[in-house]
């Protein structure tokens, strides 16, 4: 019997587009979707879930394995994670290896495993993004593989996001107890991306860092942005240094490679840049601000139940911007008309404040600009 190919296959990365020939599929049924055809090389091709070890092979100038070079075990697989090591690795032994560091790290943080997808698009998807969590489904998605930034060439890129996103489904599985972290579960921040800034001009700029701060420093992407990279740095200490008894004893010369050297070094240098035009145009008021933020989004709520309570009343009701028409013939409606006209009060109260905040900040924004010093060479 002949079975029907499905059309997700044609947008599957080359490599992967073998896995799924007609020879393979000429008795059983294609996986009829992504996700099933996610699960099928994730877990019946490469076994991730039960492979003991990992091979490593010499390959000759055609890329043709010869010899045996190490063997990479659950016990010692993290040494596969440098670049002298990564490098030589096909995709499925890589995605083998991030899996097992993904198993490691839901037992750490005590969370029920995502589902773990590594076939996916970044279609209509900031470019910026390596990886996402969907808290509605409990999935981890990665772009394995497809980035083309420079950074990506290092596996410890992977293992800072697979780290990162999994401190997100952990802080979306916990009762937030502290005030800004339960509002920071209903509203959140998304990362802006730069297409939608017009970043040649002065006030487009400072409005991409604006949503740049808001983004980093909320409190959901400050414990997974740290998470991340402690994990990261962990590993690489782990297959570069000797360690005993929880201290680094000895330095193993010539492990690490300048890729992943320079992966840590860019993470640190554009954190380093972001802290110092965070702090300098909040001013250790980020906080307030933040709650500001909050309890407008809490308001545009408010405005947006009154407004469906006013048009299952009044059907005909009609709202243009700012302006409503109906006829208020009842009590209840009246009600709801003077609640309604309550409610875009304090929305606007918000709405200007943060927004004369925001001037401010414009303006020590210029001023850190102005201030910076020139960078002088010497020949001593």
């Amino acid at each position: 019997m002949e079975y029907l190919r499905p059309a997700y296959i044609d947008k599957l990365p080359e490599r992967f587009k073998h896995y799924f020939s007609e020879e393979n599929f000429k008795d059983r049924p294609y996986p009829q979707t992504l996700e099933n055809a996610n699960n099928y090389l994730l877990h019946e091709v490469f076994k991730a879930d039960t492979t003991e070890y990992i091979i490593l092979f010499e390959v000759d100038k055609d890329g043709n394995p010869t010899e045996k070079m190490t063997d990479f075990t659950r016990d010692n697989f993290y040494k596969i994670f440098n670049y002298s090591n990564w490098s030589k690795l096909h995709d499925e032994a890589k995605i083998v290896a991030l899996y097992w560091f993904y198993e490691g790290v839901c037992e750490e943080l005590k969370i029920d495993k995502p589902k773990f997808y590594f076939l996916d698009t970044n279609d209509n998807m900031n470019e910026n993004i390596g990886a996402y969590y969907m808290p509605t489904d409990h999935s981890f998605h990665m772009f394995l593989l497809d980035q083309n930034c420079e950074e990506a060439k290092s596996a410890y890129y992977y293992i800072d996001i697979i780290a990162h996103e999994l401190k997100h489904a952990q802080f979306a599985s916990k009762k937030q107890t502290e005030y800004l972290n339960r509002l920071n579960y209903v509203h959140y921040f998304d990362l802006p991306d730069e297409k939608d800034y017009k970043l040649d001009e002065d006030r487009e700029k400072f409005e991409f860092n604006y949503a740049l701060a808001l983004y980093y420093q909320q409190p959901n992407e400050v414990e997974s942005y740290n998470y991340g990279m402690k994990k990261a740095k962990e590993i690489f200490k782990e297959a570069n240094f000797r360690v005993k008894n929880g201290k680094i004893t000895k330095e193993i010369k010539d492990s690490a490679s300048l890729v992943d050297l320079n992966f840590f070094r860019n993470v640190n240098f554009d954190r380093r840049q972001h802290k110092k035009l965070f702090e300098f145009i909040f001013q250790g008021e980020f906080k307030e601000h933040l709650d500001k933020h909050f309890l407008l989004r809490e308001l545009s709520k408010d405005l947006e139940n009154i407004t469906y309570e006013i048009l299952e009343l009044d059907p005909n009701a009609k709202f243009e911007n700012d302006t409503i028409e109906f006829i208020v013939d009842t009590q209840e409606k009246a009600d709801l008309y003077n609640k309604l006209l309550e409610a875009r009060e304090y929305f606007y109260q918000f709405h200007d404040e943060i927004e004369q905040d925001k001037k401010k900040m414009f303006k020590r924004y210029k001023q850190i600009l102005a201030d910076e010093s020139v960078v002088e060479y010497h020949t001593k």
